[in-house]
């Protein structure tokens, strides 16, 4: 097996590039790493799905579906660790949902400080559920 030129991989005499045998293992270790963190971020959000909606939930009205929506500042690659699960009106209706009427209305709306504080009731009701 040969891989393609990488940070300090060995370069051939005509130019293109292949891993040495050391840089082979990495890459193959770098790739079942890679594997393993995708099942274990879709186990994750399955929980997260499967708690429903935090906003509902922690209205009183009990589990209801609910969409993963991703927590993060900015627009940088988001984590699916970095998850809550919102209803599709608390997700992204128009006038209720967190994308329909902006982070800051929203978060105002719940009493909610920071965004951040959804994964604080993701924690909550996973330790409520023994997830």
């Amino acid at each position: 097996m040969q891989l393609e030129v990488g940070i300090g991989s060995k370069q051939k005499e005509d130019g293109s590039g292949v891993l040495g045998p050391r840089s082979q293992r990495l890459a193959a270790m770098l790739a079942v790493l890679s594997c393993l963190m995708t099942k274990a971020e879709e186990a994750h959000k399955a929980i997260v799905a499967s708690l429903g909606c935090v906003i509902c939930r922690d209205d009183g009205y009990g589990i209801c579906s609910a969409e993963v929506h991703h927590i993060a500042e900015g627009s940088g690659k988001r984590s699916d660790f970095m998850t809550a699960g919102l209803c599709k009106m608390h997700h992204r209706e128009p006038g209720t949902g967190l994308h329909g009427m902006g982070v800051k209305a929203f978060l105002m709306r719940h009493g909610l400080p920071t965004e951040y504080h959804l994964l604080e009731l993701v924690n909550k009701f996973r330790a409520e559920d023994g997830v």
